[in-house]
């Protein structure tokens, strides 16, 4: 049963937003640092990442962010299947990299408000602790939630523990502020 304000709602059986018009935008948030390329959480990310992008209907938008010692964006939005998937195949791992995380997630937010008019979702992997950002974990929220129309961004986390140094905390914080799901696992494959 649905309720609203306590009380059961009749329903309507659940559709796809694609056939009520909406448009979806997801930003895929990559961490590249050392620990991700060391353990093939990197590998393992892009493959599923693409699995995703095929699986999409046709409209949906999706941009790539990737993050080690600093955030960068790889892919503006772009309804190119075709630029997307060259994007993920162009990131170059750098096992020297850092994890600048809340960087990574604040350039997902600020390219998702590029597009006002979709349902706005965030994908990141990553298996460490922030230690090189210059954005806060509670900025980097605040950029997720946003404040007016076109702002505001579902994230969806995958945390690999592998090198026990996932910031579960920050990470439960920031699906808890935006709604999604935090996903943990022990290894990246």
């Amino acid at each position: 049963t649905i309720r609203q304000n306590g009380e059961q709602v009749v329903s309507q059986p659940p559709v796809l937003l694609s056939e009520v018009g909406v448009k979806r935008a997801t930003v895929l948030v990559l961490d590249q640092s050392g620990s991700m390329v060391d353990h093939g959480g990197l590998t393992t990310a892009v493959t599923k990442m693409k699995e995703i992008i095929e699986a999409a209907p046709p409209g949906d938008q999706f941009g790539l962010v990737t993050f080690g010692s600093s955030a960068v964006v790889a892919q503006n939005m772009t309804t190119d299947r075709t630029l997307i998937v060259k994007a993920l195949d162009d990131i170059k791992p750098d096992p020297k990299a850092r994890t600048a995380l809340w960087d990574g997630v604040a350039s997902a937010a600020a390219i998702l408000r590029t597009v006002p008019d979709a349902d706005h979702s965030i994908i990141l992997v990553t298996d460490g602790k922030d230690d090189s950002s210059k954005v806060t974990a509670a900025q980097a929220r605040g950029d997720v939630i946003g404040g007016g129309p076109g702002q505001g961004a579902t994230v969806f986390a995958m945390g690999i523990t592998q090198e026990k140094q996932l910031d579960k905390d920050g990470l439960s914080k920031l699906v808890g502020a935006a709604g999604g799901r935090f996903f943990v696992t022990g290894k990246a494959t």
